[in-house]
C-alpha cells in the first residue's frame, strides 16, 4: 500500500507526475512506480509505470546504479522495476552502470563500468565489467523504449554465446587486447 496523493496538488514536471512508493507490510520491501495524472475535461486519468524494467539475462549477478542509488540484479528471467527517489522524466541526463555482484560492495574487487546513458529510443552496446583478479566480463547493454513510450526496457546479455556442437567438451578462452577475459569449458550441445 502506498501513502494518499491529493491528485489537486502540481507533481513534477509538465506531465503531473509523483512518485509512489509501496511497502509490503510482511517483507518491509519497497516499490517505487510513478502516478502520471493527467486531466482531461474536468477529470483525471492516472497512469501507473515504472521508468525502467530491467531484465537479466546472463548467468551472473549484478548491481545496477542510476543516481547512486544501487538495486541487485539476480540471475536470470526476473525483471526488476526501477525508479531512483529523484526520478524526473524530463531528463536527458538518466546514466546507468553495472557491476559484478560482490557481497563486500568494494570497488577493489569489482569496478563499475563506464556510465551509459538510458534516455534512448533504442541502444544496443557492451560494456565491461572488471574484478579484482584481473578478468574483464564484458556484458550487452539493449535498451529499448516500451510500446507505451514511458518505459525504458534494459536488457543485460552475455556478449557471446558459444554452442559446442561436437561430441568432446573442450576449454576456450576470450582475449580482448592480449588480456585473457575468461576461461571456461564448453560442455557438448545436446539436442533435446
Amino acid at each position: 500500500m502506498s501513502q494518499p496523493i491529493d491528485l489537486t496538488k502540481k507533481g513534477q514536471g509538465i506531465h503531473n507526475e509523483h512518485i509512489l512508493e509501496f511497502e509490503d507490510e510482511i517483507t518491509n520491501e519497497k516499490l517505487r512506480m510513478i502516478l502520471r495524472v493527467d486531466t482531461y475535461r474536468g477529470s483525471f486519468r492516472a497512469s501507473i509505470y515504472s521508468p525502467i524494467w530491467l531484465r537479466n539475462s546472463t548467468d551472473l549477478k549484478f548491481q545496477f546504479k542510476i543516481d547512486n542509488e544501487k538495486t541487485f540484479i539476480d540471475v536470470q528471467q526476473q525483471t526488476y522495476l526501477i525508479c531512483p527517489s529523484k526520478f524526473n522524466s524530463q531528463s536527458q541526463k538518466n546514466k546507468g552502470q553495472i557491476r559484478l555482484f560482490c557481497l563486500e560492495e568494494d570497488e577493489q574487487v569489482s569496478r563499475w563500468s563506464q556510465s551509459f546513458s538510458i534516455d534512448v529510443i533504442q541502444s544496443t552496446g557492451i560494456t565491461s565489467c572488471q574484478v579484482n583478479n584481473d578478468r574483464t566480463y564484458l556484458v550487452s547493454i539493449h535498451i529499448a523504449t516500451s510500446s507505451f513510450g514511458m518505459t525504458k526496457i534494459i536488457t543485460l546479455l552475455p556478449s557471446t554465446v558459444i554452442i559446442n556442437n561436437s561430441t568432446v567438451n573442450f576449454p576456450f578462452s576470450f582475449l580482448f587486447f592480449s588480456l585473457t577475459i575468461l576461461l571456461i569449458y564448453v560442455d557438448q550441445h545436446r539436442n533435446q
